[in-house]
């Protein structure tokens, strides 16, 4: 592979269609288009960012960081915090926003999506040019 710069080595962002969890078939809205959700990659700005938020905020917490919830709500944080956007307000049930992605990723119903969405985050590749 030929590079002419190393911009080209860098990581962008990466658009994910959800799928539905049983089926596995790609999902539409309904004016059917696909559902989807953008990300920044682990090695983003937004996410190295959040990394180190997180870890002042197990500094800060002390004895309360070893609270399973604690995990939990620091779980969510990483991961909306590689959401840039979405496909689809009505959809999502709210317009895009950085708190909105936080309380999507919060929300326990959402697990089978937020699934989907942690796997390809963590996916390195899916956030190179191909």
């Amino acid at each position: 592979m030929i590079i002419t710069s190393l911009k080209e080595l860098r990581p962008v962002p990466s658009t994910l269609q959800i799928n539905h969890p049983i089926s596995g078939e790609p999902a539409f809205d309904p004016d059917g288009n696909p559902i989807t959700v953008t990300l920044v990659g682990p090695n983003s700005s937004q996410v190295f960012d959040e990394t180190v938020a997180a870890a002042r905020r197990r500094i800060e917490a002390g004895d309360k960081a070893q609270d399973p919830a604690y995990a939990v709500n620091e779980r969510a944080a990483f991961i909306a915090s590689a959401i840039i956007g979405w496909s689809s307000d009505a959809v999502f049930g709210v317009k895009f926003s950085k708190k909105a992605a936080l309380e999507f990723v919060k929300d326990p119903e959402n697990g089978p999506m937020i699934a989907q969405i942690e796997a390809h985050l963590l996916d390195r590749n899916n956030f190179f040019a191909k």
